[in-house]
């Protein structure tokens, strides 16, 4: 996306991208007028694109993790779309584009009027989202374009949009570089993109990027710009297939909230070493990847045991570095395969089982990570306060607003091997102390960012149970246990008296989230546990 905030900076005109010099050279070749060939050129793509591409504005009003009682400062962006079905009325856009938009408007190319969008579906999963906008006049003339199959390595693309240092069109070309699995925004979830040298920049976020564009033929949403120092000219869109089962979560369900997030409940790793396919009775024309995790709590575990050596996943034979055949001679992870797959289908799997193969099969689940990653679909700013101590549930949109782009790197190695486990009961939660709101309750008490264990001797299980002990607590101290052993204690009956005054000088508006508020001193129904391997 685009802040209007940034500067300017000059870019080439329409007119001299290298794929419209290339155009130039071949019909100056033919009839000799190279400024007739540029004309008719740029005049093609013109119309085209005022047909279908549109740049999107919007107002923001982003919700904070950091400080989960604040909102944070709004701001206006920018960003590309275009027409995906003109017949429904249906315009395809980035989630990241129009996330937490307060309000939203696009803009026809050639046309100064803004028309007033409206969000249908969003999916920070794929990083997608449907628009319409319900004036008729709107869409007279307009025109959807053709998504076409994963293009192959070196086939040419033009990413159209308009990204900063401009207000008006820009296309640049390129080639596809390389065909793979990358995250999506902030996710762990690894889903299928294609990799391109053309410039994508801010702005460009939700426009096309098309293989043929006088056929209208577009091989992806262009989504997201390499953001390594060290890496020039890496764009990656979404393909057809992620953009398919997005709309087809629509059109089955008429919601996006399992959209890409089927899992298969188990972890397992590569097979490459000799002696470990040796232990594990794998014969040399045997490939496969060896299965040490299972989350207790998915239909897996009823199927699959550790150890298990997964063969073949949906008959597509699993290589020893845990990838599938994906086309002529590339090669996937099987990711791919189970991201793909709809919520409730059944996924074929073939093992070997103590030298035997076995053949199972089982429904295919949703992701319920231990540690939720996506906002407004799996997680909320939520907090509770007591003692001038702010406990939140681990996020991944928290670790990003609190550490930055690169928290993996610099979160707490306690907290990121918490959060590679599984959950031991559907309501679990990783609480930690975020926080600390300075007063004469907490002096001499510094920590930050480490993992609740227990409330008196209680272990939490999430922080709707925590704030029902502390609201409930008939002891004279509360005794708050830490990792590694590190307690925080406080007079029961002080703590209740000065945490008015606390939350009031450090202008926060109350002691817990909405979502707690509307459960405040209900015994929460905990959910059972289950054991969990190591």
């Amino acid at each position: 996306m685009d802040m209007e905030a940034e500067e300017a900076v000059p870019t080439r005109p329409f007119g001299d991208t290298d794929i419209m010099q290339e155009n130039r050279k071949e019909a100056h070749a033919l009839s000799g007028s190279k400024p007739l060939a540029a004309k008719k050129t740029g005049a093609v793509a013109l119309r085209v694109l005022s047909k279908c591409l549109l740049q999107v504005f919007v107002t923001k009003a982003e919700k904070s993790y950091m400080h989960p009682w604040h909102v944070r400062p709004q701001k206006s962006g920018k960003g590309s779309a275009f027409v995906i079905d003109a017949a429904k009325r249906r315009i395809i856009t980035n989630a990241h584009v129009v996330e937490d938009a307060t309000v939203a408007h696009v803009r026809r190319l050639g046309v100064p009027k803004r028309w007033p969008a409206k969000v249908l579906h969003l999916s920070r999963v794929c990083d997608l989202a449907l628009l319409t906008v319900e004036e008729d006049a709107f869409w007279k003339g307009m025109e959807d374009v053709e998504l076409v199959d994963t293009p192959h390595l070196q086939d040419q693309i033009l990413v159209c949009g308009f990204p900063i240092g401009g207000d008006s069109l820009s296309i640049t070309s390129g080639i596809v570089s390389r065909v793979t699995l990358c995250s999506y925004g902030t996710s762990t979830n690894k889903l299928l993109a294609i990799q391109i040298d053309a410039a994508i920049n801010s702005g460009n976020s939700g426009g096309p990027v098309f293989l043929n564009l006088q056929e209208r033929q577009v091989a992806g949403v262009a989504f997201l710009k390499h953001a390594s120092s060290s890496a020039d000219n890496i764009g990656y869109i979404i393909p057809k297939p992620v953009v398919d089962n997005f709309l087809q979560e629509i059109e089955v369900s008429g919601h996006v909230k399992h959209c890409c997030t089927a899992a298969v409940g188990f972890i397992c790793q590569p097979m490459e070493n000799p002696y470990l396919r040796e232990k594990y009775k794998l014969s040399k024309d045997q490939s496969g990847c060896l299965v040490f995790r299972i989350s207790p709590l998915s239909i897996c575990s009823q199927h699959l045991r550790v150890g298990d050596i997964i063969l073949e996943i949906d008959d597509k034979q699993l290589a020893d570095d845990g990838t599938i055949m994906f086309r002529d001679d590339e090669r996937l992870s099987y990711a791919h395969t189970i991201r793909m797959k709809m919520v409730g289908e059944t996924l074929h799997l073939k093992v070997l089982r103590d030298g035997k193969e076995l053949h199972l099969s089982y429904p295919i689940a949703a992701r319920d990570p231990l540690v939720p990653e996506f906002h407004n679909l799996d997680c909320v700013p939520t907090y509770f306060i007591t003692g001038g101590l702010v406990f939140v549930p681990v996020t991944i949109p928290f670790m990003h607003h609190a550490l930055g782009a690169q928290w993996r790197r610099v979160a707490p190695v306690r907290i990121l091997d918490a959060m590679m486990g599984y959950k031991s009961a559907e309501d679990q939660q990783i609480i930690i102390l975020h926080q600390i709101l300075v007063a004469d309750i907490n002096f001499g008490y510094k920590q930050g960012m480490i993992q609740l264990k227990d409330f008196n001797g209680t272990p939490i299980r999430n922080l709707q149970h925590l704030a029902y002990l502390v609201d409930t607590c008939s002891e004279e101290f509360m005794e708050f246990t830490l990792d590694f052993g590190f307690r925080i204690v406080f007079r029961t009956r002080s703590a209740r008296e000065e945490s008015q005054a606390i939350l009031e000088q450090h202008a926060v508006p109350h002691d817990r989230s909405p979502n707690l508020q509307d459960c405040a001193g209900q015994r929460p129904d905990l959910a059972p546990a289950v054991a969990v391997d190591p």
